[in-house]
Order: C-alpha cells, then structure tokens, then sequence
C-alpha cells in the first residue's frame, strides 16, 4: 500500500519508477512531486562517510563549493550566512574567503567537530535545535538537503524566521529531469533510494517555495559530476553528454535562489 502525498495529501499517483532496494520513485497527480516509497529513514549522525569521503576527494569537493559560490555571489554578496549541512566546512571557507560570516549547522558529529577545528560556530543538532535568532541571516545555503527533508512545510517555515528582510535561501539539488537520468533510468546515482525522500525539478521545487512564502529569483541548470578519466566507454560517454545536457540546460543538477516574499514579511 502507497500512503498518500507527504506534501500535499492526495492519494493520486502519476507514474511509478522501480528503483533499487525495493525502492520505488512515484509523482504525486496533484502537486507533481516526485518522493521515494517506502520513504527512506537514514541515519546521518555517525556514518563515516559523509566526512570520510569529503576528506579523500578534497580538491573535487573544494571545486563544487566555489561553483556553488559563484551562484551565491550572483544573487547576495555579503552579510551574514548560514549553511545547512555544512559537512567539514569546506563551503564555509569559501564563503568566508568571499567576505562572508559564515556559521553552520551539521548533524554528523565528526564533520561538525572538523568543521568546528576551523574556528566556525557550527552546531551539531538539527536546524530547529540550533538556537540562532530569528532574522539573524542574510543568506541561507543548502547543498543537496532539501531532498532529505520529510516535512517540506515546517523546514521551510524554519528557514523563513531566520532569515532577515530581502534575504535569500540558496540551494544546490539534484534532479531527474534532464537527460542523464532519462537515458540511464533507475541506474542514475542521483536517486539515492536509501537516503532521498524527494526528486525535485527545477519548475517543482519552485512551486513548492512559492506555496511556501517564498519568491524564486534565480534558476541555474548544470550537471553533476562524471569523471572523464579512469572511466569505462560507457563512462566516458556518459560524462560527455552530462557536459553537454549542462550546456543545453538539461544537466541533473540546478541551483535556485528565493527570497521570503514581501506579503510574507509583513
């Protein structure tokens, strides 16, 4: 049995894509978004890769956060920002180097303890629990968490009272409409079955922040990363059309910044 919509309620379904683990993606018929069934439970507190493998691919990780910097300086370029999820922190000394003051929040302890090493006030709890005053932002960032959230509703509320006047919620997501995913199906790595409640798209996700008191101001498709070298033919031939799907505006991965919308912050 498939429960009805964590969003919006409906019991009416689109489409269903078998996935791996016994995992299913099915699109809702009323609000279309797309959420992993049975819903994913993970643990992120203590498992090791989430800053294991951030430290062995340093230099890659480092490269992901300048770009996602780029799109932050291109709506926001100082004040005072929050990164949701900020791992070992190598966005926060990005955003620093840029002129920011940066804090963090980051449920894996001993990412938040490397983090912390660095000299940045990053609390190790979930957002609701980190005790920062409201309006205390300019700039909240998040880069691929908003697919882990269960409760788009009350996640989003939270961002909004942390936020000051004019200021901008920024996130970095995955998403299955572009070509990579439509040519490799179930095999594309960006489902994330275990983990991944939703699979937003760019015009998705912006309904969602609309229905929730936010303004979308700025949309920016590109791809995930596909390594060139060491790779299979397959590989190669994959990582040359995600280039080229970015180029045409087709990529899996998009950015999207909103700012709380004016009725909102009366």
């Amino acid at each position: 049995m498939i429960d009805n919509c964590l969003y919006c309620g409906s019991a009416t379904l689109l489409s269903i894509i078998h996935l791996a683990n016994g995992k299913n993606a099915v699109t809702c018929g009323k609000c279309g978004l797309t959420r992993t069934i049975p819903v994913p439970s993970a643990e992120y507190s203590e498992v090791a890769e989430y800053f294991e493998n951030y430290l062995l691919k340093e230099k890659l990780f480092r490269a992901f956060s300048r770009k996602l910097l780029d799109f932050v300086l291109s709506v926001v370029q100082n004040g005072r920002l929050l990164e949701v999820g900020c791992s070992v922190g190598f966005f926060l000394e990005e955003a620093k180097r840029a002129g920011f003051s940066v804090n963090g929040v980051e449920l894996n302890e001993k990412a938040a303890t490397l983090s912390k090493g660095k000299d940045f006030d990053v609390r190790n709890c979930m957002l609701r629990e980190a005790g920062f005053p409201s309006h205390e932002f300019d700039v909240v960032v998040m880069s691929h968490v908003l697919e882990h959230i269960q409760d788009l509703r009350e996640f989003l509320a939270d961002i909004k009272v942390l936020l000051r006047p004019g200021g901008k919620v920024i996130v970095s997501q995955p998403t299955p409409d572009g070509i990579v995913p439509k040519m490799q199906k179930k095999k594309w790595y960006g489902w994330v079955p275990n983990e991944h409640v939703w699979h937003f798209t760019p015009k998705t996700l912006s309904l969602v922040f609309a229905e929730n008191g936010f303004d979308v101001v700025k949309v920016e498709r590109n791809s995930m990363y596909y390594s060139l070298w060491p790779s299979s033919l397959r590989g190669i031939l994959v990582a040359l059309v995600a280039r080229t799907a970015a180029v045409l505006g087709l990529g899996d991965q998009f950015y999207l910044a909103a700012t709380v919308s004016e009725k909102d912050s009366l």
